[in-house]
């Protein structure tokens, strides 16, 4: 108990009241609809949030509270496995908040427990990476206030983003496993999982990434592929639960047959990465690719800033991260790349443009890198990457 309490007063600590309330400002705009639904754009005809996660929600409650454990639901499809379903809430724990109030304001209001818990694990993950506090703030506004994030919340993906909320605090876990063990990357790889497993490869391969290119150095490559194994494999005995089932209920669904054509269905076009300087109006939300004016300019001033070795070293991993995932948000539009639709794991995937959640983490962490530098004062004239701008 002691333990625990002295981890909980350790991340209190890392927030200070001045960054708690400004992280707090991205989600203003949700507290007056946390008792109604959040509906997408006029053109849209349906929200998930009503069509699935309010009546699951609503089922789950009742079951409950007459006592029994619902394993089945009858509602739809002349009934199916409900515990097998990642969409029916009955195996992510921090969920089951909502169940304890009336709906859809519990849904809702866990929504925004979980959006602002993103930008504290952004927030916390850019001040391990040695950054100073306002940067780390304009990097955990950025998460939370990212557009994506809001379109997806408008389309009713509660489950996607509960597990997108834990993706900072995934490599916050990897960072700190060195000094206290890497349980919590199990905790966090299973919580993401039980959440939504459709953003378990994207975190995964975020994960992967992270661990190469920030802390390939630390420990041999055979022990490092050792102690990421065990993770990974003890984070899917944590979500057994629902995998086991899933795996079984998946192989008899319509996913079990998808062509590479629906794999790739959603890919983000050409012209959608006007998106990252052109928000258009009411655009669809699995194309939503603006970061803000802000935080494009100083990502790119990090980019062309050259700093010290281990901070370039830092920024250019990211901007790579960043690169990467926009290619693969193109999906088909891309020549070849359909191809990889028939590996084991990526096969299983829909709508490649989900990485551009891991775009707008990747350019608000990018983002504090430049808030940084030019709050160090550093002198753009004598930098070679800005000789041909300047």
């Amino acid at each position: 108990m002691l333990k625990r309490a002295g981890a909980v007063k350790n991340f209190l600590s890392g927030i200070n009241i001045a960054a708690a309330v400004l992280l707090l400002l991205p989600v203003i705009a949700l507290l007056p609809s946390l008792g109604g639904f959040p509906y997408p754009s006029a053109q849209s005809q349906f929200s998930d949030f009503t069509v699935s996660h309010y009546p699951n929600a609503l089922y789950l409650q009742k079951m409950l509270s007459d006592g029994e454990i619902p394993l089945w639901s009858p509602l739809i499809l002349s009934g199916y496995p409900f515990f097998a379903s990642p969409l029916s809430g009955l195996w992510y724990p921090p969920g089951w908040l909502a169940l304890l109030l009336p709906l859809p304001f519990g849904l809702n209001l866990v929504l925004l427990l979980h959006l602002l818990f993103a930008g504290a694990g952004q927030y916390l993950l850019v001040r391990r990476q040695g950054l100073s506090q306002l940067p780390a703030v304009l990097a955990g506004m950025a998460f939370v206030g990212m557009p994506k994030l809001a379109a997806h919340l408008g389309a009713g993906h509660v489950t996607l983003i509960y597990a997108v909320a834990w993706t900072p605090w995934l490599l916050l876990m990897s960072s700190r496993s060195r000094e206290k063990g890497g349980s919590g990357i199990a905790v966090v790889l299973a919580l993401i999982t039980l959440a939504d497993p459709r953003w378990l490869p994207y975190a995964a391969g975020l994960w992967i990434w992270y661990e190469v290119f920030f802390h390939s150095k630390e420990r041999s490559w055979q022990k490092q592929i050792k102690d990421m194994s065990f993770q990974a494999a003890a984070g899917l005995l944590l979500s057994a639960p629902l995998l086991a089932p899933l795996w079984e209920y998946t192989s008899v669904s319509s996913r079990g047959a998808m062509t590479a054509k629906d794999v790739f269905e959603y890919s983000l076009p050409w012209d959608g990465l006007l998106g990252l300087v052109f928000p258009p109006p009411g655009g669809f939300h699995e194309w939503m690719l603006s970061p803000g004016v802000l935080v494009l300019v100083l990502a790119l001033t990090a980019l062309l800033v050259v700093q010290d070795r281990e901070t370039d070293w830092k920024v250019r991993s990211w901007g790579l991260l960043v690169l990467i995932c926009l290619l693969w948000a193109m999906g088909n539009h891309i020549p070849g790349l359909a191809q990889l639709a028939n590996l084991p794991v990526l096969r299983w995937l829909r709508v490649p443009a989900r990485s551009l959640f891991l775009v707008g983490m990747g350019l608000g962490i990018l983002a504090a890198y430049g808030l940084q530098a030019i709050l160090q004062g550093v002198d753009l004239k004598t930098l070679s990457r800005l000789r041909l701008f300047i």
